[in-house]
């Protein structure tokens, strides 16, 4: 503020925009700034910087025109999207399948997030093209954001075969084995008797307890569910030997002891 240019300072200048307005004293070279953080929603606004007359001097205003823009955002799909073959390409979505990108923290806006879109076709397959369409904003701002297109694709979809869809939806079941050693101690022959849940190659060593290898006894591939025995009946000094026994990539160890 100034008069015959002349700083005119210890006056108040109110600043407005739109809704919104701060004041500031004006410095000892007749200037006044302030900072105000706008929250008004998109449009053309005008900075007016007014003095009110104080008795002193008379008042007086200036303006300046600006304009305020939505602020772009983007939409993605993410997840699976998955169903069993029936002859349709529709897909069926839930709001967790969208994601929506560019928001500044804070402003409550979201997508309508569309319960139905479309797979590129309806055949069996994975990582198929989901398309959607009627993509829009909502919420209390939402008018302070425009959405970049109201349809999104991703390659996240699948469609099983009604056979495949049965098999990965029951429960996967531990191959399991059962060995019985016996007797244990003994003085003669010992017999390993043993049954795997799958059909798995097996092989079956002795060791002495430091891992010297003394005999493979058995090395063979076997049918699920079918008992296995077999007899070691090598002599052997008194003390205690290992057994180890390999099947799918698993490791079986035991020990028996040999007796006068």
């Amino acid at each position: 503020m100034s008069l015959g240019g002349a700083g005119i300072s210890g006056k108040t200048i109110t600043f407005t925009v739109g809704s919104q307005s701060i004041t500031a004293l004006t410095n000892r070279t007749g200037y006044a700034s302030a900072m105000l953080l706008l929250d008004q929603v998109p449009g053309t606004y005008s900075v007016i910087a007014a003095f009110a007359s104080d008795g002193v001097y008379t008042s007086g205003n200036d303006q300046q025109s600006f304009t305020i823009s939505k602020r772009a955002v983007t939409a993605d799909l993410t997840g699976d999207v998955s169903k069993v073959v029936d002859g349709n390409a529709s897909a069926t979505l839930t709001p967790s399948n969208y994601i929506l990108n560019g928001l500044i923290a804070g402003d409550m806006v979201s997508l309508n997030n569309p319960v139905s879109g479309n797979y590129d076709n309806g055949t069996v397959g994975t990582q198929k093209n989901v398309f959607v369409n009627g993509l829009a904003l909502i919420g209390v701002n939402a008018d302070r954001y425009s959405l970049s297109s109201s349809s999104v694709s991703a390659n996240i979809g699948t469609i099983t075969s009604a056979n495949k869809s049965a098999l990965l939806s029951a429960p996967l079941v531990a191959p399991t084995i059962n060995l019985k050693v016996y007797p244990n101690h003994s003085r003669g022959p010992v017999t390993f008797d043993f049954q795997v849940s799958i059909n798995a190659d097996v092989v079956l060593d002795i060791t002495t307890v430091s891992g010297q290898r003394i005999a493979r006894i058995f090395d063979s591939r076997v049918e699920a569910n079918v008992t296995q025995t077999v007899i070691f009946d090598r002599s052997l000094s008194p003390g205690v030997y290992l057994y180890i026994l390999r099947w799918n990539n698993e490791i079986v160890t035991g020990k028996f002891i040999k007796t006068r």
